[in-house]
Order: structure tokens, then C-alpha cells, then sequence
């Protein structure tokens, strides 16, 4: 959580311990933080309260949930990804069909681009907005006892205070070192694949702007179809698809994007393992799984030499 000068001495609570409104003491509650977990909790504590104070440290793209009866998820759900400036273009158009001016409900226009982070889908609270049971408040400048400054000057009285500021991604459990990190997120291969790590994988690891239901179900497909053909490689399949598909540590992505992903990775998966065993009945007739050794990729040549060469090596050592 953030700090500010002074003391806060009423309750705080950060949004991943808010589990319902009887976590929070009295009716005067200030939410810090409008993404999409900052702005649920803003209209809970209005509809439980009659009101609540939302503190914004900078703009943010409101998306409503419905546009013209369909939901705002179905336009970012596509088979084949669009151009970004189209996609940009569509759904800045979401956006003026849902709200109009930022104005209108006391927010500031964003300064960044709309994909640049992450969108707030979130329907309800330009209305509670328009009918004042939420209010938008500046960033926190200071504390005294429950008394919060804000840096416009204006000042409110508080009982409990939800920061709603973000999470830190970890992972206690794993070897420090383990992995590389950049902007506090892991570099993966498609959202996925560990660097290095043969039987280490991630799935809903991103964050999509279309919800990651189908996502999760698509790449839990892909895990077990590497499960299966990592037993038959001695190199990570992550080192394989790196050769294609650099690691990154962007966990912002659209719906489009993410499933043409999964599915490139079915593909060259299924790819793989169709070399693999075709190696292994060109080397002679199947016997007892022989020791593969753990080479090093090849740096040179093209892209296909560099994949073909190891699938091949390990189809004839497991023949």
C-alpha cells in the first residue's frame, strides 16, 4: 500500500482481504485506486452506505459493460486480430457510446492511449457518479487522525479506508532467481512458457480485455498437449517457441491477440510432435526410450534449421 505523511486512525484494508461490507467499520468510506476492483468496491459501499468517496492519482478508460444491449466483451472477441489503431478506433467508440464526455461525470479525459493499460468495465458507476452517491476526490496528500488531505486542499473525514491500489505478482513457492523479471512481471514465452524451464508453465498470467474464461480453458488444452510432448524433448519447449515468439513481460493483451496465440502454440505443439515421432520411425523400429542428451539450441541459420534440428535429434534417440 502507499504511504502518505501522517497517521491514518481509522480502519484500512487492502482490496484483496475486502471480502463484504461488514469488513468495513462505520459509513464513511474513501476507495484509493479506480481500476476495476476500486470501482466495484465504490459502488458497493455506496449501495450498502448511501454514498462513498473514489480517490483518483490519474485518469483512467471507463468501458460499460453493455453497448446497444451486447456486451462490450463481444467486440474484442474475433477469430483473426484487427490492426491496433482499429481496434483503438472501435473501442473509443465504446466508450463515447457509454459515456460521452469524461465531463460529465466530474473525470478528467486520459492522457494515455486506451490500450496502454488496463480498460474498467465497469456499468454502474457512471450512474452513481451522475447521482452523487459516488464522489470523485484528487489524490491523498496527507493524514491527520481520520481527517484525509487531498492536494487540491479540500479535506473529508473518514472511518475506513479500501486501498484498491494493485497487486504485486509472486511467487513465494518458487527459487528466487528462478525466473527473469522486468516491470515486476515474469518474461514468458506467450504467456506461458518459462525461459530455460522444461516442466514450469503459466496459465491467465495476462490480463485480456475480453475476461479470461475461454482463454484459460484454450490454454489449459495447450498445457496438456505439452505435458505430453515435453516427456520426448530434452529441450524446453519455451526455448523452441522463444525461436518464433520472443519472452516479454506485457501482460496486457486483447482477446484476438490471446487466442491466436494459444492456437499458433496448438499448432506448432502438434508440429513438434508429429517431427518428433516421424524421426523416430525413420530411425529404425521402436524399442526401450533411449537417454536424450540435453544439447544446446543452435544460434545459426534460419528458423526452421534451428527448430527442425533438435525435434529431429530427439525423435532418433527415442526410436
Amino acid at each position: 500500500m502507499p504511504t502518505y505523511p501522517g497517521e491514518f486512525t481509522g480502519k484500512q484494508i487492502h482490496s484483496k482481504d475486502y471480502k463484504r461490507p461488514t469488513d468495513l467499520d462505520g459509513s464513511r468510506v474513501l476507495v484509493v485506486g479506480a481500476g476495476n476492483s476500486g470501482c466495484d468496491l465504490a459502488v458497493e459501499a455506496a449501495l450498502t452506505f448511501g454514498r462513498s468517496e473514489l480517490s483518483l492519482r490519474r485518469s483512467y478508460w471507463f468501458i460499460p459493460k453493455y453497448v446497444l444491449g451486447i456486451p462490450s466483451s463481444a467486440f474484442d472477441i474475433g477469430s483473426v486480430p484487427l490492426p491496433k489503431l482499429l481496434q483503438e478506433k472501435m473501442f473509443r467508440s465504446i466508450v463515447f457510446l457509454g459515456m460521452g464526455s469524461f465531463r460529465h461525470f466530474g473525470l478528467r479525459k486520459p492522457t494515455h492511449k486506451i490500450f496502454d493499460q488496463d480498460l474498467v468495465v465497469n456499468q454502474q458507476l457512471p450512474y452513481f457518479l451522475k447521482h452523487g452517491r459516488v464522489t470523485i476526490r484528487p489524490e491523498i496528500d496527507r493524514f491527520v487522525r481520520r481527517t484525509v488531505h487531498f492536494i487540491d486542499g479540500t479535506q473529508s473525514a473518514y472511518d475506513t479506508i479500501v486501498w484498491a491500489t494493485g497487486f504485486k505478482t509472486s511467487f513465494p513457492f518458487l527459487r528466487d532467481g528462478l525466473l527473469d523479471w522486468e516491470n515486476g512481471q515474469p518474461k514468458l514465452v506467450a504467456h506461458t512458457f518459462a525461459p530455460g524451464l522444461a516442466n514450469l508453465h503459466f496459465a491467465g498470467l495476462v490480463a485480456p480485455r475480453s475476461g479470461a474464461g475461454m482463454l484459460l480453458m484454450n490454454s489449459a488444452r495447450l498445457l496438456a498437449e505439452v505435458a505430453m510432448l515435453q516427456q520426448r524433448l530434452p529441450t524446453p519447449i519455451g526455448d523452441l517457441y522463444a525461436i518464433v515468439s520472443k519472452p516479454s513481460a506485457q501482460i496486457l493483451a486483447g482477446g484476438p491477440e490471446l487466442r491466436w496465440e494459444v492456437l499458433r502454440g496448438r499448432l506448432l505443439v502438434r508440429a513438434m510432435t508429429g517431427l518428433v515421432t516421424v524421426a523416430g520411425m525413420l530411425s529404425g523400429p521402436a524399442g526401450t526410450t533411449a537417454s536424450v542428451p540435453d544439447l544446446p539450441l543452435p544460434t545459426q541459420g534460419g528458423v526452421a534449421r534451428r527448430l527442425l534440428r533438435p525435434l529431429l535429434a530427439a525423435g532418433r534417440a527415442n526410436a
